[in-house]
């Protein structure tokens, strides 16, 4: 039986301030909706340094816990300068998700791996 355990957080501090990191469905779903591209795909992790996937996706990461944050407001927290601390911070938060040890059969964090894993491929 799954643990009811919330999903792990990761704190990133940005501009002088900390945000909190959600990596669940929801943040998911409004980056796949802003984007058109799918979270869970190499191609998305690819163009993170996009400002509109980046913009969206740390929107959908942290809407649970800021949601005072906009897309403009993001866009003055997140710059050149911080721009590679902000991804690697959403990457652990990548991380954290795929690793809470919920799993029944035990699958890593590669989607793709663990997808042809499933079609036994």
């Amino acid at each position: 039986m799954q643990s009811d355990n919330p999903t792990p957080t990761i704190t990133v501090r940005l501009s002088g301030n900390d945000y909190t990191l959600i990596f669940d469905m929801e943040a998911m779903k409004i980056a796949k909706k802003e984007t058109g591209k799918n979270p869970l795909s190499e191609e998305f992790w690819d163009e993170l340094v996009d400002p509109e996937v980046l913009t969206a996706f740390f929107y959908g990461l942290t809407r649970a816990n800021h949601p005072d944050l906009t897309y403009e407001k993001i866009g003055k927290i997140i710059h050149l300068g911080n721009l590679e601390h902000a991804i690697t911070k959403i990457s652990e938060a990548y991380v954290e998700a795929t690793n809470t040890g919920e799993s029944d059969n035990q699958e890593t964090g590669n989607v793709e791996e663990n997808q042809s894993q499933k079609k036994g491929v």
